[in-house]
């Protein structure tokens, strides 16, 4: 799933940071799941998670028909997505940048070291 979503993202030239949140908004959510995820609740949380963070980050976001045919090839009606991002959302508790991605990380961690290396 996780190289799907790069390669979708990437190919739509979306931002790193719109892959890293997409990725962490998963794992948040799949972390609050009891039961495991079929393939199709993957799939369609993948697109959900690609659209809110692209929403979330870039300039210009990705847009519904083009989640719906491009990216889901007509496999999940925008109703059902929509719900999907209703209850990712829900589940979150609307907090979606309250922890760093990795991104973030490495971008703070690097620059700290760095600036160590040469006082």
């Amino acid at each position: 799933m996780i190289d799907w979503i790069f390669e979708v993202l990437t190919a739509f030239g979306m931002s790193e940071q719109t892959f890293f949140l997409s990725v962490q908004f998963m794992d948040r959510y799949i972390s609050q799941m009891p039961n495991c995820l079929g393939l199709d609740q993957l799939h369609i949380l993948g697109i959900t998670s690609m659209f809110i963070a692209s929403k979330y980050e870039d300039i210009t976001p990705l847009f519904m028909p083009t989640i719906v045919t491009r990216i889901g090839h007509d496999r999940f009606p925008k109703e059902q997505i929509l719900r999907q991002e209703k209850e990712l959302l829900g589940t979150l508790r609307f907090k979606l940048a309250s922890v760093p991605t990795v991104l973030e990380f490495l971008e703070r961690y690097l620059s700290h070291q760095y600036f160590l290396a040469y006082p």
